[in-house]
């Protein structure tokens, strides 16, 4: 099963409420990964829900940015005591596509 990884993501405030986080995923992983004509893609975390998440925006198939943005997502790193990281050390997310929108959060790393 083919996995990718993404980087953990902040709008640099680390709210409690989750607000803010996301993940950065590359642009040959959004490219290989993710089609334009999908709205949303769900997020299958240990220990969570299913995570919604909206790509149809601008910003997701912009060249520079590429988050998946969630305060559901947010609130998922904080429970797994990833919501905030030493600069330049951002945490590493694993994820594995299970059909079509649907990824399950593996795993995680964080920097040495």
């Amino acid at each position: 099963m083919p996995t990718f990884e993404a980087k953990a993501w902040n709008n640099g405030q680390h709210h409690p409420t989750g607000a803010g986080y996301g993940l950065q995923i590359s642009r040959s992983d959004r490219d290989r990964h993710f089609i334009r004509s999908w709205r949303t893609v769900q997020l299958l975390g240990f220990g969570a829900g299913p995570i919604t998440v909206n790509i149809d925006k601008k910003s997701f198939w912009d060249p520079k940015c590429r988050e998946l943005i969630s305060v559901h997502l947010g609130r998922w790193m904080i429970a797994q005591k990833i919501g905030s990281w030493p600069h330049r050390k951002r945490p590493i997310i694993t994820l594995i596509p299970k059909g079509s929108g649907i990824f399950q959060l593996h795993s995680y790393r964080l920097l040495p």
